[in-house]
């Protein structure tokens, strides 16, 4: 019985890819070494799977949309906020709508002076 051995994730893919080129089975098998069972089962394998990078594109794409719908849902339902910063500035969030920066006029002034 022989050994068995590794092969990387990247050495599959180019096998696969002779195959999508247009080689035949046996001959990329023969050339990679490898039982033309495991190249088969390899191209089946890769053809199921979605590639990693689009698995990752639409994860991320699901958890920016439940980002903005919580945002949207939290903007809906909370009431108007007043935060007095140090310098005088004033942020206003008021209900459906844009957050304003106020600097207080007299604040203003002494600066000018």
């Amino acid at each position: 019985m022989g050994m068995s051995r590794l092969f990387t994730s990247e050495f599959k893919r180019a096998a696969v890819n002779e195959l999508k080129s247009g080689k035949p089975l046996g001959f990329v098998a023969r050339r990679l070494e490898v039982s033309s069972n495991t190249l088969a089962r390899w191209r089946r394998e890769l053809e199921k799977q979605p590639t990693k990078a689009r698995e990752e594109a639409e994860r991320w794409d699901r958890v920016f949309i439940r980002s903005v719908r919580a945002l949207r849902d939290l903007r809906r339902y909370t009431t108007s906020v007043i935060v007095n910063n140090q310098g005088g500035q004033v942020n206003v969030a008021a209900d459906q709508s844009q957050q304003t920066n106020v600097v207080s006029t007299a604040k203003k002034k002494g600066a000018q002076v």
